[in-house]
């Protein structure tokens, strides 16, 4: 349970911080290097993620990373995934590096040798951390890895490791290597227990959907009663020739039983678009249509569901790419009027789905933004309407993030 507590709350964070969660040997050692102190974090990055000729570099937001930050939270998520890693081949490395010489002596002069790198890297590691104390982690892990009682010598390992200080410098030499190519992870451990925490949380949410479907007493109430369903919407866009609603649209449209109900929202998300040249992009999200690109450009969408614009606004997040120009500007221009403790706090993907609020039609971009954010001003209002007339929608950044 600890380990799927451990791995839910490290892809949360990596989605927060903007980073590419899809590696999740990765996302382990990016982990470790926003929760470090004693060393600089960004040079241990750049040492660990050097960029590869013709590729971006590795992205993390640092304006959200925190100077004592521990990214993960406390030893019982750390332990878990420390027991998924092991290092091949730091043998021929070891005498390079002070700190793990040290710590190899130390561990025999407590009687706490195990004979194998695997201990002493996770000590390392585990003693460099924000906010873990030092001497519970040693007792813990120890206690786990050699199955006794390990007090006394945790704190007599303790003790030998202050008489030997090293530089800041030298710390980053080391982890760049344990955390660089020596480190090898069980990815495919982490993967299934992420896959089970997915599926238990979508069972979950299906069970209350479920219950509060059939907690509604028989009598309806008037607003569903108001509310058209979608063979009414059908019928309506037919008697008009307007095929505004969404399941008008799929009707127009004989869309294959084979596409997903994803690549549809999508076509509808641009189909509604006002503001830039939607037409030419729709190859992009049906890139097997044929001439059924040329049709849906054929038949906009002036009325749009609003539900289906926010369902495809919300989807939209940053995964390890840097923000934008646009995105950038638009910060800037837009959010002088909010708290700055939101402004602080507020993630690249939050930042993604206000700029597209702002771009959609006039009569409801209002609407999706309350539904991203509550907060919408006098003020702001004229901040986005002017950013929005001043500057032309940044078509190609957004279909990098919309068609993935």
């Amino acid at each position: 349970m600890s380990l799927s507590l451990a791995v839910d709350t490290m892809v949360s964070v990596g989605q927060n911080f903007s980073m590419d969660t899809r590696s999740l040997r990765d996302l382990v050692v990016k982990m470790f290097i926003l929760s470090f102190k004693y060393v600089d974090r960004r040079a241990l990055w750049d040492a660990v993620f050097p960029p590869a000729p013709g590729a971006p570099p590795v992205f993390v937001d640092w304006d959200l990373v925190r100077p004592q930050l521990n990214a993960l939270g406390d030893l019982l998520l750390w332990l878990p995934l420390l027991d998924r890693c092991t290092w091949e081949g730091l043998e021929r490395h070891e005498h390079l590096h002070p700190p793990l010489v040290a710590m190899r002596a130390a561990l025999r002069t407590a009687g706490l040798d195990a004979g194998e790198a695997r201990l002493p890297c996770q000590l390392l590691l585990l003693h460099m951390l924000h906010g873990i104390p030092s001497l519970t982690a040693f007792q813990m892990l120890t206690c786990r890895t050699l199955r006794r009682d390990t007090e006394k010598s945790s704190a007599l390992l303790l003790a030998r490791l202050s008489d030997s200080p090293h530089s800041p410098a030298v710390y980053e030499a080391l982890f760049a290597l344990l955390l660089g190519p020596c480190l090898s992870v069980d990815a495919a451990s982490l993967e299934g227990h992420l896959r089970v925490s997915q599926a238990r949380r979508a069972e979950l949410s299906s069970a209350m959907l479920l219950k509060q479907m059939g907690s509604r007493p028989g009598r309806p109430r008037l607003s569903d009663r108001a509310t058209p369903t979608d063979e009414q919407k059908v019928s309506l866009d037919a008697a008009h020739g307007t095929w505004e609603s969404f399941a008008g649209f799929c009707q127009l449209h004989q869309f294959p039983n084979v596409l997903s109900e994803t690549v549809k929202h999508r076509l509808y998300f641009l189909a509604a678009q006002t503001r830039w040249d939607w037409r030419a992009r729709v190859a992009d999200v049906l890139s097997h249509a044929g001439d059924m690109c040329a049709r849906i450009g054929d038949y906009p969408v002036s009325r749009p569901e609003l539900r289906f614009l926010h369902l495809c606004i919300d989807s939209l997040a940053v995964d390890g790419r840097p923000p934008f120009p646009q995105m950038t500007e638009f910060r800037a221009a837009c959010f002088r009027n909010f708290p700055a403790s939101l402004v602080q706090h507020m993630t690249l993907s939050q930042v993604l789905r206000l700029y597209v609020c702002a771009y959609q039609p006039p009569h409801v971009w209002k609407d999706l933004w309350k539904l991203q954010l509550c907060l919408l001003s006098t003020q702001i209002i004229k901040d986005v309407d002017a950013f929005v007339e001043q500057t032309p929608f940044a078509t190609d950044a957004f279909i990098a993030h919309f068609a993935r």
